[in-house]
């Protein structure tokens, strides 16, 4: 499953997107649901300052626990 959001700013659709993963369900299979909010706080997501190499240059993206990300708003 894809999840995407839109809106007329970048802070917007990250909003819409981080919520829209906070409150995805999905039962009985490991998703990456964390991570993809984990990295949507990083600053140069968060200021669209990054490259096609974001996830090779961005060592904290790997630095979370699942039951410690907080809800919308980072």
């Amino acid at each position: 499953m894809k999840v995407t959001a839109w809106s007329p700013t970048p802070e917007e659709t990250i909003a819409r997107m981080h919520r829209a993963l906070w409150e995805f369900r999905i039962r009985g299979v490991v998703t990456n649901c964390a991570s993809s909010i984990s990295s949507s706080c990083i600053r140069v997501f968060v200021t669209a300052d990054y490259t096609t190499k974001f996830i090779d240059q961005t060592p904290e993206l790997f630095n979370y626990r699942a039951s410690a990300i907080a809800p919308p708003g980072c």
